[in-house]
């Protein structure tokens, strides 16, 4: 744990030299450009940003898995069915 920082420019520039495993971002307290330009500058570093008022983690990760199309397939509709309930896609 490196500690608070504001997310500012001068954070990326710390980040190359802290090198963290993670970064965790209060949602609402940081524009989400800043998410995306530490994800464009660091790409394998992955970027949490946690809601502080509805219990919500999103991970962005540039990272590659691999994937069959079916899994794919699969992911597609179980997001559909949990957003918009038992409509169908």
């Amino acid at each position: 744990l490196i500690g608070p920082w504001p997310l500012d420019r001068q954070a990326l520039a710390r980040l190359a030299e802290e090198a963290p495993d993670v970064v965790l971002v209060a949602e609402g307290e940081t524009p989400d450009a800043l998410s995306v330009q530490i994800l464009e500058h660091y790409p394998d570093l992955p970027v949490v940003r946690i809601g502080l008022s509805q219990n919500v983690v999103r991970l962005y990760s540039s990272r590659t898995i691999p994937a069959h199309s079916t899994a794919l397939i699969e992911t597609i509709r179980s997001l559909s069915i949990q957003h918009f309930g038992d409509a169908p896609a």
